[in-house]
């Protein structure tokens, strides 16, 4: 006979050969114990941690400076930290305690967090780029004796303190005992824009579900929400400038009221996250035109070839003429082209349509306080979008007038406006532009920020630095592109200074950061959030943390403990790292 096979053995040979639990999938790797994620510049650990014994660590400022925002933060993270430890605990039910290390006395408990403000701080403080985001955190250290203490100079330096704080708060299921690690940390971000992308035109994102990925994004030290409020598809902006242009949501209920916008920019500034709207021109507009007739391009179908646009949409107020007309393109051949029902991207011949432009655009910078504003400008040639330029007469007599032969010069014309209107705004804002609009030679401003999102980007952050323009990189952060799997490790292994040629540290430094993004066409509001995370904390390291912090081995057991520790803060994210438990 066999012996039996203890269950102490039997999980050492599961751990040893993972693979027999299931063929090809190893156990994830053991979760790290308090290790902050993103890695910190600087962390030196100490090994006596500090024990918690109750449900709550209160925080308390204790510097020359307070500020509602301060005491609002201090009630957030109590709350945060609170949360984790009863739900850690309850994977222990009934059990206390059992600190009895015979070799070493009783470990000190920590009562509570002394948060130290080096500055004044206050409602109208808003997020910006280049802002202050470092800290430094004395944990049972030497000077620091049994305490917890957290100095920044700024409200946001104390926000991602705050969050490594909390983090390093753990639960030991072996002694049933609540610690907090021991250590220094002295942190700061290496990019200054990092950003998440969500789009709520493909699917409508609600209000709940937006703020919590606006928590889960300072839980990442992200600092930049990239919305991508409308697009071909919906138009759920409530623009008080143009009122009906919101008729191209899916719904009446499906939109966002000032009310929501506010608040939502409201939530990310206590977060120390920037807001950053998006309203793509000239293609990506289909929804634009249900509300507002004559901002789009009416297509036509000439005799020469079928020139209509089968994905866009026809109009209840339009009725095609079925009269032929008399089209120009080139500025010299003339055909016959009938008015087929469909529409393009915006018109850029009418005068009208750079009135409403002003509108729309102005008060959306008053509205949103941040300084830049995204103008898209990307895809203009889908669906048709150039053919449908070309076979309009009234676009064909203006491009005459322009001496323009070509599509391409259209949209360097209407760039070149619109980039021009947004200068001229009164809250003078600055713009990124997805970088189709570099890619076709519009003119920009040398302080224009370009988003890059094609393949071959080492080359294109080459050529956009080069130019002098700065850039934030996207492209192998698109988290929509999901794979069966662990995936993380591709999006952890970019890095946004790996430019091609040969390149100078002040061309490199004009990167500045980069985004993840998720697009909307197969996530909602009942799988966005573990679509995207954790996930997303590959980027958010890679942007965070020092451009030597490569590891995927060492990263994978602390990004299992980020899991686990978003999973008790009570977010419905996805795994990691394959099969577990938390």
């Amino acid at each position: 006979m066999h012996a039996p096979v203890s269950a102490a053995a039997l999980l050492a040979l599961l751990v040893a050969a993972p693979g027999i639990v299931e063929a090809g999938f190893a156990r994830a790797p053991a979760p790290t114990s308090g290790e902050p994620w993103p890695a910190p510049q600087t962390m030196q650990r100490y090994p006596e941690p500090l024990r918690v014994d109750g449900d709550q660590l209160s925080i308390v400022s204790t510097g020359q400076y307070e500020c509602e925002d301060l005491k609002r933060a201090a009630e957030r993270y109590e709350a945060v930290i609170t949360q984790f430890i009863r739900r850690s605990r309850a994977t222990a039910p009934g059990r206390e305690c059992l600190d009895d290390d015979d070799e070493q006395p009783q470990r000190q408990q920590l009562q509570y967090i002394e948060v130290q403000l080096n500055s004044s701080c206050s409602d109208g403080q808003y997020p910006e780029f280049g802002m202050d985001e470092s800290y430094q955190l004395y944990v049972n250290s030497p000077g620091a004796t049994g305490r917890a203490i957290l100095l920044a100079d700024t409200i946001w330096g104390v926000y991602r303190g705050l969050e490594t704080m909390a983090q390093l708060v753990h639960f030991e299921y072996r002694t049933a005992c609540m610690w907090v690690r021991s250590a220094y940390v002295g942190d700061f971000p290496r990019f200054g824009h990092r950003g998440l992308h969500l789009d709520t035109a493909r699917h409508y994102l609600s209000v709940d579900v937006i703020q919590q990925n606006i928590d889960l994004m300072a839980a990442h030290k992200y600092n930049v929400f990239h919305w991508h409020i409308v697009d071909d598809q919906a138009f759920p902006f409530n623009s008080s400038a143009l009122p009906r242009l919101v008729q191209g949501a899916y719904r009446p209920d499906l939109t966002y009221s000032l009310k929501q916008v506010l608040g939502i920019i409201e939530y990310a500034r206590q977060r120390g996250v920037r807001v950053i709207p998006e309203f793509d021109t000239p293609g990506h507009t289909t929804s634009w035109g249900v509300g507002e007739p004559g901002l789009l391009t009416a297509c036509y179908r000439c005799s020469y070839g079928d020139s209509s646009i089968s994905s866009v949409a026809t109009y209840p107020w339009y009725e095609p003429t079925q009269q032929p007309v008399t089209a120009a393109t080139t500025g010299a051949a003339r055909r016959e082209c009938f008015a087929d029902g469909t529409f393009g991207p915006i018109d850029p011949s009418q005068e009208t349509t750079y009135a409403k432009l002003t509108a729309l655009l102005d008060e959306v910078t008053r509205l949103f306080p941040d300084r830049y504003v995204h103008l898209g400008g990307d895809e203009v040639q889908l669906h048709g979008g150039y053919d449908c330029w070309r076979d309009n007469p009234a676009v064909g007599d203006w491009m005459s007038r322009l001496n323009l032969t070509t599509p391409q010069q259209v949209e360097d014309a209407y760039m070149r406006r619109l980039l021009a209107l947004v200068e001229a705004l009164p809250a003078r804002p600055e713009y990124v532009v997805w970088q189709d609009v570099f890619d076709h030679g519009v003119q920009l401003r040398p302080n224009t920020i370009v988003q890059v999102w094609k393949g071959a980007w080492p080359w294109e952050l080459y050529r956009v630095t080069r130019a002098g323009h700065r850039a934030i990189l996207s492209s192998c952060w698109y988290l929509d592109h999901v794979s069966y799997g662990v995936d993380w490790e591709k999006y952890y292994r970019c890095e946004p200074q790996d430019m091609a040629g040969s390149t100078s540290e002040e061309q490199r430094a004009l990167v500045i950061g980069g985004e993840a993004c998720m697009w909307g066409e197969y996530v909602d509001d009942s799988n966005v959030v573990p679509a995207t995370w954790p996930r997303a904390a590959a980027p958010a390291e890679r942007l965070w943390s020092a451009k030597n912090v490569t590891s995927v081995a060492d990263a994978a057991p602390r990004l299992e403990e980020q899991r686990c520790r978003l999973v008790y803060r009570g977010f419905a994210v996805e795994h990691s790292n394959g099969p577990g438990f938390c």
